[in-house]
């Protein structure tokens, strides 16, 4: 996990504000749909090698669970909370901060061994 975690922050997710869905995401850009003036979704290609799902996250005001959008100084953004990819086999756990993935460590699960007499 550390290695992924490392090559993952040289690689700089560039943003593209668009007025509608591109008909193909590429990988390592993050689409703000609706642009500038009224930012709606973000849509993102998952950062995972094997997995190819595309990501939709409602930014508008209107709804009520919805992540933000930051402007970073780098010209690069951040999305908060993080996103996590529960309806895709990879499930993906991550944050976009300035530009970059940041992946999510789990603790490692605790399975308490358990002894069985007859």
């Amino acid at each position: 996990m550390k290695i992924v975690n490392s090559v993952e922050r040289l690689r700089k997710y560039k943003t593209k504000w668009v007025e509608g869905l591109p008909k193909r995401a590429c990988k390592n850009t993050i689409y703000i749909i609706g642009g500038h003036e009224h930012p709606f979704y973000a849509t993102v290609t998952c950062p995972r090698k094997k997995c190819k799902k595309v990501i939709h996250l409602e930014i508008s005001k209107q709804f009520e669970k919805r992540w933000s959008v930051k402007k970073e100084e780098n010209g690069f953004i951040s999305l908060c909370p993080s996103i996590h990819v529960i309806d895709s086999p990879c499930g993906c756990h991550y944050w976009v901060q300035k530009g970059h993935i940041v992946w999510h460590s789990l603790p490692p699960v605790f399975v308490p061994k358990i002894n069985i007499t007859t």
